[in-house]
């Protein structure tokens, strides 16, 4: 058909119009209605839809590329046809058609020129081709052309084909982005169908629409932030805006989104932004296009059409995390995720508590690209160090890392510029897991806040937002203008409009499938700790020699998930790294220190560097392996009184150094280790250490040092008031003990402790220094105040109200109540059971002190029902008195949970349950571990024991194969017997188990017998009968059983070719060669066969070794079955 230049009136009438409009809307609207004035004229008769096209009544005018598979045989045609031009806006007269081959040649070029005699149709057909490949035709600006419009003005009906003889190819042609132009006078109907990089396919049709000038992409991210959102706590530049977006003019303050009406987010080049566009076909895509195709003038393929992802399919690959520096908590976080185009959320545990998702810790939302082959381009996370409250994460603290990928097949519908869309939109995946029509989200939330505000709508949509809605009808539709207040159906003359509800928009709709993956990678952080000899606090004499020791060494993360070969959603770390230095100035001023003795061992994987000025050295380690620590030593010598500084003390510091974290001033354990070796200071001490919680009937050890650093002696008069230890506790009076001159004595009533006398002066030796100690209990119950409270002061002092804890004369223990756990089988742990037996489990909780609410028990049964059956319904738990109440079975995760609930003192739960041995589990091993918490997060105090392990005998296959002149195969007739083993000599038979011959469907195997139910040790075989013929064996045949199930023939030598053994754990086959008694010899011949005997006779040994496996698998599985 063809098309007009558009009248003087009709461009004088939208002119006006465009001149009611704000002048920053005036482009952007020219760009959407420059040609609704079609109803003067501007379309002839409808063109009827072809194959490979647009639907009827619908053209191109837009910048896009079309791509053509063909195939080996098959021809390729193009057909362009000028049907009409825009009078309007474009980006000029001359649009340019132009089509390459597969190598990449220019093959067709067409210019369509703006009213002019100009080129009014073009078309290519190739030959058929020799190999399979893929043509491309793109319709863009002439050379030159810099105008920022997405539009031509030429306007063309458009066809591209690929045929094999006069047979049409469906399902060839794609591009990454559509551009249609259609009648604003006859709604059209749009079918497309999307193909994503992991394999999903979905037909989307937009019902009833008018586009006018409309442009359709697809991605996994949709519209997207163009720049970091101000305020938020991670970067958000490229991540998908889940929303639609109108143009920026219309947009006001929101500048949190790409600006410009061709720069709304996609493709990738209006943003800058990295992504995979999906593919638009035009036909459902042909089950015959390959998984990957190169494009024209590529050197590599380009993914095209795979079989779609299965939840199964997300791996995450390459995980690492580089530290700024060693052992630092800072670093960079990467890894790939194949296939996976979308969003993956990583999370951090940043405080060893085994939650990822509490207030301090980091979570990151992830773009995850698949890249144009498929296999994942890196995710890089640059992490500074911190937790969520921007406080510094010791290197002492492991982090764990946790991949969440729980969707797949992330697809974004996007319409831009999109004036109606009557019927809405129904997309439905025809691939995959459960195909049909899927359930569409939208946000149209920011249009809507600007049709409140000043830029009124005048249409609307039925519902803003949408949530996976069911599209199957059409969902998220919107008519054209009200009538009466528009000149065209789609805008209004109101200045304050613009337009109907997806003009000047890109509208978009998402669905996705879906999946729980993840992936937790440890990443472990170190500490350290610093010993000498003579022992810290100790005094030193001249010229006594110091040992120094720094132990560095990992810190693994304290909630370690099961590793399955399955689904490694645990992976461990297998190597830390870390970095100190160790400042001994203060040694130096008076002892010489030794730098020659200066070593780390192991030694590989450190570097020691020393600075004998500053006398200081540091140690780093990198990739060093976990395991045993990294101790390093050196020796210090002190020197004569003469030499020696005026502090009077040798002191030094090992101190962790870390990017992105500042060591605190005063040493912290782990962080930091020091050494002093010797004026009064007293200082109150216990075990537990002041501020930890003491349990019911636990012992506290307490101790005050008093120590003389000064010149003269120095008297001691101080009291330990202990009341409100008294009131919770039981004292041993018995313990109470004094060192060097001092003395200690109770009062009356018990309450203080007396501490008196004198410590002499310090000399050249150190400090004097002289401890008061004794032991207290705590109640098992009848507390007054929960609390172990006491103080050392001066007789004549007060006693304080509270224990600062900055305060070293008092300490304090809080009493919390609690509960033990303890796990038990039947048979007792270590017992062996066999194939088809039965094995109880029992749990026993009992409250302790005032008790512990809301306990809950979970059993780890992975390494359980690897080789048992759960019985089903056979968990129950009783608390205290009451009823039996069921547990659910164990889970996919194979652990069994039962709780909360709540013991007071003495009270007790008891869960139990029982397994079946698989038929196949010989020799294998049922092992697991039961945990307990309370809703405080506290674990029993005590858990003894926490695990069971139950072994299950073995099974041993014996293969007797007899030869003769004939050669070898198996041989009945035979009879055994096993022995016990007595000092490496064969001892009495065994009564059970005994050798037994093999029966499959009821019919006894030849020559095949089988030893059960045995336990791991030395035994002796014995042939006591065979066939009439043969000789039986030698000599007994002494075998040793491995706790795995392994069998080993420690007299092989000794035996020959006549026994072997072959097999993996559980199942072993012990093969004996039986040979006929008498072999006549060959006339004339001094060798014979007898060679070629045995070599056939030893391939035919291994052939039946290897039948009698294959059957012994197959009798397991058949075993398996019937379990």
């Amino acid at each position: 058909m063809t098309r007009q230049v558009v009248n003087t009136d009709r461009r004088g009438h939208w002119s006006a119009a465009r001149r009611r409009l704000s002048a920053p809307l005036a482009l952007a609207v020219m760009l959407a209605l420059a040609v609704v004035a079609v109803a003067g004229g501007l379309f002839a008769t409808p063109e009827q839809a072809r194959a490979e096209s647009g639907p009827a009544n619908s053209w191109v005018r837009g910048e896009q590329t079309w791509y053509a598979y063909v195939q080996a045989g098959e021809t390729f045609s193009a057909d362009f046809t000028l049907t009409g031009q825009d009078a309007g806006v474009g980006w000029g007269d001359n649009s340019r058609v132009q089509v390459k081959d597969p190598q990449g040649n220019v093959v067709k070029t067409c210019d369509f020129t703006y009213n002019s005699t100009r080129v009014t149709e073009c078309r290519y057909t190739s030959g058929p081709q020799a190999t399979a490949g893929v043509f491309s035709v793109s319709l863009g600006k002439l050379p030159g052309n810099t105008s920022s419009s997405p539009l031509g003005r030429p306007i063309l009906a458009w066809d591209v084909s690929v045929t094999h003889g006069a047979e049409r190819k469906s399902g060839r042609v794609w591009s990454e982005q559509f551009v249609m132009e259609d009648s604003p006078s006859t709604p059209v109907d749009l079918t497309l169908f999307y193909q994503t990089v992991s394999g999903f396919t979905y037909r989307a049709d937009h019902v009833g629409m008018v586009g006018i000038a409309s442009r359709y992409v697809s991605s996994a991210f949709g519209n997207v932030h163009a720049e970091d959102v101000p305020g938020e706590g991670q970067p958000k530049k490229c991540d998908s805006a889940y929303q639609s977006i109108p143009n920026n003019s219309l947009r006001g303050s929101n500048k949190n989104l790409a600006p410009g009406y061709s720069e709304l987010g996609i493709p990738a080049d209006k943003t800058g932004c990295k992504f995979t566009p999906f593919k638009i076909f035009f036909e459902e895509p042909s089950k015959d296009l390959p998984a990957e195709a190169t494009l024209p003038g590529s050197d590599s393929p380009a993914w095209l059409r795979d079989a779609p992802m299965e939840a199964e399919d997300v791996q995450v690959t390459d995980f690492t995390f580089e530290p700024a520096s060693p052992g630092s908590r800072a670093g960079t976080i990467s890894f790939r995720i194949p296939r996976h185009e979308g969003v993956a959320r990583v999370q951090v545990d940043v405080n060893d508590n085994g939650e990822f998702d509490d207030e301090n810790d980091r979570e990151f939302q992830t773009r995850v690209l698949a890249g144009q082959d498929g296999k994942g381009e890196l995710v890089t996370i640059a992490f500074n160090g911190m937790d969520a409250k921007s406080v510094a994460i010791a290197p002492t603290t492991p982090l764990a890392v946790r991949v969440t990928v729980d969707r797949i097949g992330e697809v974004h519908f996007t319409a831009i510029d999109l004036e109606v869309l009557a019927n809405g939109l129904k997309v439905e995946r025809l691939n995959g897991w459960q195909p049909g029509p899927s359930g569409l989200s939208w946000d149209d939330s920011m249009i809507e806040e600007q049709h409140n505000g000043a830029v009124k709508k005048c249409s609307r949509t039925a519902a803003t937002t949408g949530d996976g809605v069911d599209s199957s009808q059409g969902v998220h539709g919107w008519n054209e203008c009200e009538s009466g207040t528009n000149v065209e159906p789609w805008t209004s003359p109101n200045p304050g409009h613009m337009g109907s509800w997806g003009n000047l928009a890109a509208i978009d709709n998402w669905t996705s499938i879906p999946v729980d993956h993840e992936i937790i990678v440890e990443i472990p952080a170190f500490k350290i700790s610093k010993t000498s000899s003579p022992a810290t606090g100790a005094a030193v004499t001249p010229a006594e020699r110091i040992e120094y020791s720094i132990t560095a060494e990992p810190v693994q993360y304290s909630h370690p998930g099961d590793v399955n070969a399955s689904n490694p959603r645990w992976v461990p770390a297998t190597t830390w790294s870390g970095r100190y230095v160790d400042s001994a100035a203060s040694v130096a001023d008076g002892a010489t220190i030794d730098w020659d003795s200066l070593k780390s061992s192991p030694a590989a994987h450190s570097k020691l560097e020393p600075n004998t000025t500053s006398n200081q050295f540091t140690w780093t380690g990198e990739d060093v392996p976990i395991g045993p620590p990294v101790v390093t030593s050196y020796s210090a010598t002190v020197k004569p009184v003469a030499e020696q500084g005026e502090s009077g003390l040798l002191h030094n510091r090992a101190d962790i150094q870390a990017s992105n974290f500042e060591q605190p001033k005063e040493c912290i354990k782990d962080l930091c280790g020091e050494t002093r070796h010797a004026l009064l200071e007293v200082e109150k001490s216990s075990t537990p250490t002041d501020g930890q919680d003491v349990a019911p009937g636990q012992e506290v050890a307490y101790t005050i040092t008093f120590t003389n650093r000064g010149s003269q002696r120095a008297p001691v008069d101080y009291e330990d008031r202990i009341a409100d230890v008294v009131d919770e506790a039981v004292v041993n009076a018995a313990s109470l003990t004094a060192t060097n001159g001092l003395t200690a004595e109770w009062n009356a009533e018990g309450t203080i402790i007396s501490v008196k006398g004198g410590l002499p002066a310090s000399n050249a030796s150190g400090p004097a220094t002289g401890t008061v100690t004794y032991t207290v209990k705590v109640k098992d119950a009848g507390f007054k105040n929960g609390t172990l409270r006491n103080y050392v002061v001066r007789p004549t002092a007060d006693t304080p109200e509270a224990c600062d804890p900055k305060d070293v004369l008092c300490t304090e223990h809080p009493i919390t109540g609690g509960y033990t756990v303890t796990k038990t089988s039947d048979p007792e742990s270590g017992v062996y059971v066999s194939p088809g037996n039965v094995v109880k489990y029992t749990v026993t909780a009992v409250g302790t002190g005032t008790g512990a609410t809301g306990i809950s028990l979970t059993d780890d049964l992975t390494n359980v029902l690897k080789h048992a059956n759960f019985t089903t319904e056979s968990a129950s738990l009783k608390v205290g008195k009451a009823d039996p109440a069921p547990v659910s079975d164990p889970g996919t995760e194979q652990k069994l949970v039962a709780g909360p609930f709540d013991l007071a003192e003495g009270e007790t739960a008891t869960l139990t349950y029982e397994v079946v041995v698989k038929l196949d589990a010989w020799s294998k091993a049922l092992a697991n571990v039961v945990t307990g918490v309370d809703e405080n997060g506290k674990p029993p105090a005590t858990c003894d024991p926490c695990a069971t392990r139950t072994p299950v005998t073995a099974r041993i296959e014996i293969l007797k194969v007899g030869r003769g002149i004939n050669g070898a195969g198996p041989l009945g007739g035979s009879a055994w017997t096993v022995h016990k083993d007595v000092a490496g000599a064969m001892g009495a038979e065994l009564e059970s188990p005994r050798v037994t011959p093999i029966s499959v469907d009821g019919q006894v195997q030849v020559g095949r017998f089988e030893f059960t139910e045995a336990l791991p040790g030395t035994y002796w075989l014995m042939e006591t009968q065979t066939q009439a013929g043969f000789s039986l064996l030698a000599a007994p045949v002494r075998f040793v059983i491995g706790d795995d199930g392994t069998v080993s023939l420690p007299d092989q030598l000794a035996h020959g070719q006549a026994v072997s053994v072959a097999g993996n754990s559980g199942v072993a086959v012990i093969t004996v060669e039986n040979t006929a008694a008498v072999i006549l010899p060959r006339t004339g011949d001094s060798t014979g066969d007898g060679p070629h005997v045995m070599v056939g006779a030893s391939v035919l040994v291994v052939a039946m070794s290897a039948i009698a496996l294959r059957e012994l698998r197959r009798r397991g599985a058949a075993r398996t079955r019937r379990a």
